[in-house]
């Protein structure tokens, strides 16, 4: 089964808009400050086990952060709005029966950091579906 990070990192190189503004190369999954600019950072904060379903799989509630640095207001503001439009309402494929049902918005923040840089956020929940595994 993949991971989360895997499936959104995935799903950024699929997507034109996102691999103009931010090439995937830049792109790196669990970081704190990305090593080139522009740069992004996905990660998966807090996995909550929600309860067990009708079917034999696992409901998770997984928090994600997508960490945006620019040297550009207007680039970050473009990039994060396009984060936001990507993810929003996605569906993801864990493989191996896993699955993200959907990913909703939770809110956006931009800061300006030192030596002109802007670093900005966007925060989504996500439902995870995982099959249970037996050994």
């Amino acid at each position: 089964m993949l991971r989360l990070e895997h499936a959104l990192y995935t799903r950024w190189s699929e997507d034109a808009t996102l691999v103009g503004l931010i090439p995937p190369q830049n792109v790196w999954t669990g970081c704190q400050t990305p090593p080139r600019l522009p740069g992004a950072c996905l990660r998966c904060l807090a996995e909550e086990r929600a309860w067990l379903t009708a079917k034999p799989e696992w409901a998770d509630r997984i928090h994600i952060q997508v960490t945006l640095w620019s040297e550009s207001f207007d680039h970050l503001r473009k990039s994060l709005d396009a984060v936001r439009r990507v993810y929003h309402g996605a569906s993801l494929d864990l493989g191996d029966g896993g699955r993200v049902v959907r990913v909703t918005y939770r809110r956006m923040t931009i800061e300006d950091q030192e030596h002109n840089v802007w670093r900005g956020t966007v925060e989504f929940d996500a439902l995870a579906l995982r099959p249970v595994v037996t050994t």
